[in-house]
């Protein structure tokens, strides 16, 4: 299911690494919605969210650790492939509608309108997909005991990408991964502050050709890893059929 969810920001700025904000807002909606019935399933030591987003900023402009924006309007696109989160999180924004969330800088957040978007269904074999939120691949090396991370840049970005693919998609379709063909020359390396770190993701677009059940789970669940971060929302720009 995928929503967009409209917020008032009190001023025109945000941090440089904004991801914690939108963090901090879910869970402070979880916990107000139903006296926190819903928080520890989702937001427990070492639970998982089946969640993305992704935040569009009106004509940003960076400054030292600021972004400066074009406007006090913010726009998100969420997603979940679980009818559950989507529900939970969906009701939960929704009581939270209209409450200003504070946040650093003296400023605040509200939340104004959250609606359905209609989800494209993918029946071709091929399509073209644009990440909404940078690509992240992080994988974990347990010699060193310290996560790296993966862009397009990367010698083996393909292998990790399919990797990152098969542990989340539904598992009748992890047959089918190791098949799919990408076209990659419209992904381009960037690095991104999150938490005080600065990691390597990638951003643009990418052509997938493979199962059409499995190109249309993928754009339903997004790809890679931290998606309840903000990372890895995709949406479908175009489908067609190769031979």
């Amino acid at each position: 299911m995928r929503y967009i969810i409209n917020f008032k920001l009190k001023e025109s700025k945000l941090p440089v690494d904004y991801h914690s904000i939108f963090v901090s807002f879910f869970k402070q909606c979880l916990s107000q919605h139903m006296d926190g019935e819903f928080f520890e399933e989702y937001y427990g030591i070492g639970r998982t969210k089946d969640i993305c987003w992704s935040v569009r900023l009106d004509s940003p402009s960076i400054g030292g650790k600021i972004i400066t924006l074009g406007s006090t309007n913010l726009e998100m696109t969420f997603v979940s492939p679980d009818p559950k989160a989507a529900l939970v999180y969906f009701n939960a924004c929704n009581d939270y509608k209209n409450k200003s969330h504070p946040l650093p800088l003296g400023n605040s957040l509200t939340l104004v309108n959250i609606k359905p978007q209609r989800e494209i269904s993918i029946n071709k074999n091929a399509m073209l997909i644009k990440f909404y939120s940078p690509l992240c691949l992080r994988v974990h090396n347990k010699e060193g005991n310290k996560d790296e991370y993966y862009s397009v840049k990367s010698p083996n970005f393909k292998e990790v990408l399919k990797d990152s693919i098969k542990r989340q998609c539904s598992k009748k379709l992890i047959p089918f991964v190791d098949e799919i063909m990408m076209d990659t020359r419209k992904l381009r390396k960037t690095v991104v502050p999150i938490y005080g770190q600065r990691i390597e993701v990638s951003l643009g677009e990418i052509v997938l050709i493979g199962e059409p059940k499995l190109l249309d789970d993928i754009v339903k669940r997004s790809i890679g890893s931290r998606k309840p971060s903000g990372f890895g929302l995709v949406t479908c720009l175009e489908q067609w059929e190769v031979s």
